[in-house]
């Protein structure tokens, strides 16, 4: 069964339905509706941080998901600028407990095909996924709507957590 959770923004949390629930429940269990809250027009947040006297700042844009029935982050992306990969940028999936390691991330923006990579990292707090954001995908984050990610729950139940792209422009003109 596919289970889509598509959030509505409140501030920069956005609400939608546990991923781990979802990959708990049987395979034959209804999808969650998502919060009906008012969309953030601006979903995107800005850190920066410095060390000591430094002038230069390291700055992240992220967006977290939040399951509206237990505050859990169902997921949470960061992006951050890095000379070093192609195309300069750099993202990080923090997803919660009960996804399948093995089968890793998938993502895709609005309704083109999905790119797999791998679930690099597990601890206590979950799982991550560091991936490389390269020119031709950074553009396309841009003129797009949606960032799907998409993973297997535990029972295989796949879950695709949907990320809003407004305001990531602007978001990553400050980084």
């Amino acid at each position: 069964m596919r289970r889509t959770l598509r959030a509505a923004m409140v501030g920069i949390t956005v609400v939608a339905a546990a991923l781990p629930a979802a990959a708990q429940t049987p395979k034959d269990s209804r999808v969650a509706e998502p919060a009906q809250q008012q969309a953030n027009p601006q979903p995107w947040s800005i850190a920066c941080s410095g060390r000591g006297n430094s002038a230069e700042l390291a700055c992240t844009a992220s967006q977290t998901l939040v399951a509206k029935n237990t505050g859990q982050r169902a997921l949470a992306v960061s992006i951050w600028r890095n000379t070093q990969a192609a195309g300069g940028y750099m993202a990080r999936f923090s997803l919660p407990h009960g996804v399948s390691l093995p089968d890793g991330i998938e993502l895709g923006i609005d309704q083109a095909q999905r790119t797999r990579h791998v679930i690099a990292v597990a601890d206590q707090n979950g799982s991550y996924a560091v991936v490389p954001l390269d020119e031709a995908r950074i553009n396309a984050m841009k003129r797009g709507s949606i960032l799907n990610v998409r993973v297997k729950g535990a029972t295989g139940d796949e879950v695709i957590l949907q990320l809003s792209l407004a305001g990531f422009t602007a978001a990553l003109a400050k980084l």
